[in-house]
């Protein structure tokens, strides 16, 4: 079926790594009838979870979605089941602290290809120098201000490192703002 945003225009893809989880829930547990919203998110990695939660290393709560609304990976957990369409029976909970736990303490997986393309070191340790050079910025920052310029192919001149700042700096409490210069619509 052919799914539309306002104004005619298609709605984007989905793509690899990335659902519209929030219209997953509000269709398919709220029996909502769909309307002309979308929100595709990307999943986030599913190991390391315990990271992401408490606090981080300067004393900041940590939180997780891009809203920036939820302390607690058992909740995210909980609402991704349901919302995936998980039976709310009795032994739910203790599935989701059981996941939880689990996930919490998952290690990242090794890098699947070193045999034939090794991390190069130096560029992984100039990356977690950029990384936190730009995150200290946006610490010491008000406000973050990014604009989404269109690139010659039409498409929006958005990288994951940019996404990345804006989610910091969302995460710390900073107002943010895109300028959103590109014809092409957000995915």
């Amino acid at each position: 079926m052919e799914r539309y945003v306002i104004g005619g225009n298609p709605k984007p893809h989905w793509g690899p790594g990335r659902d519209d989880a929030m219209n997953l829930t509000k269709y398919f547990m709220t029996s909502m009838a769909e309307d002309n919203t979308f929100g595709p998110t990307d999943f986030p990695s599913i190991w390391n979870l315990g990271v992401r939660s408490g606090k981080d290393n300067a004393g900041k709560q940590m939180f997780l979605n891009w809203t920036g609304d939820t302390p607690a990976v058992r909740s995210v957990l909980i609402d991704s089941a349901l919302g995936l369409g998980a039976p709310a029976r009795p032994w739910f909970l203790e599935r989701m602290a059981d996941l939880d736990q689990y996930l919490s303490n998952l290690p990242p997986p090794k890098w699947p290809f070193a045999e034939r393309n090794p991390i190069n070191q130096q560029r992984a340790t100039e990356g977690r120098q950029i990384y936190a050079r730009d995150f200290k910025m946006v610490d010491q920052s008000d406000m973050i201000i990014s604009l989404v310029p269109e690139l010659p192919n039409g498409k929006p001149g958005l990288s994951s490192g940019v996404e990345r700042e804006l989610h910091h700096a969302w995460e710390g409490g900073k107002e943010v703002y895109v300028v959103w210069a590109s014809r092409g619509l957000p995915s």
